[in-house]
């Protein structure tokens, strides 16, 4: 599973929610959890929105404790 989606999910927001706290179309966050990729700008509106960590939010971390 996209780790967007999974942690989006995890916290029980819409895409349409988290569209709203980014500021990012509805759609884009569709694409992004389609797998396109995504942009620094994107990442750092995400993480904040999510209360989560880039390298956790990029698969480069397992633990999002490790934030």
């Amino acid at each position: 599973m996209n780790r967007l989606k999974e942690i989006r999910e995890k916290r029980n927001i819409s895409q349409r929610e988290l569209a709203r706290r980014t500021n990012i179309t509805s759609a884009q966050i569709s694409r992004y959890e389609s797998g396109q990729k995504l942009t620094e700008e994107s990442i750092r509106q995400i993480v904040i929105a999510l209360d989560t960590s880039a390298d956790y939010l990029l698969g480069l971390i397992d633990d999002e404790e490790k934030k």
